[in-house]
């Protein structure tokens, strides 16, 4: 397929086509990898991924880079409540020799059950505050590259 465009009467058209051309090239330049993608799992077996999860069960993220390219990085995990605050985050540093065709890596989070005396007293097991819609935000060398969010029930 190919695009014409007229000099004259396409001038607005060819503006926006080279501005594009220009930041997926600029991102392209900037970002040590193609594609990043992620998912939400039960357990490491990493069979079928989730959104929904109970309380009582272990999150595990699961993410992968397409073509990273040699270098040295952090893969910081963000868990973010329901209400906007960070609950944990971890960091995994490594160093890629060369590009490769595909890294993987995986996190996991598990919400802190109420003390005894608070279950006690309460008869919960968690913060009510924990149920709701959470996120995961990743980032590469403290630039955000992805975020995922899922539900807690």
């Amino acid at each position: 397929m190919h695009l014409v465009i007229h000099w004259k009467t396409g001038g607005l058209l060819r503006l926006a086509l080279v501005a594009l051309f220009m930041a997926e090239s600029a991102f392209a330049a900037s970002s040590p990898f193609i594609f990043v993608q992620s998912g939400l799992y039960r357990d490491t077996t990493f069979g079928e991924p989730v959104t929904a999860f109970t309380p009582y069960e272990t999150i595990y993220l699961l993410v992968e880079f397409r073509q990273l390219q040699a270098g040295k990085f952090t893969l910081t995990t963000d868990w973010i409540t329901p209400w906007g605050k960070l609950e944990h985050q971890s960091n995994h540093s490594f160093e890629i020799g060369k590009t490769r065709k595909s890294w993987k890596a995986y996190s996991w989070f598990k919400l802190w059950k109420n003390g005894p005396v608070k279950r006690l007293l309460t008869g919960e097991d968690f913060k009510k505050k924990f149920y709701g819609i959470w996120t995961v935000r990743l980032f590469l060398n403290g630039k955000r590259v992805h975020q995922q969010s899922f539900d807690v029930q």
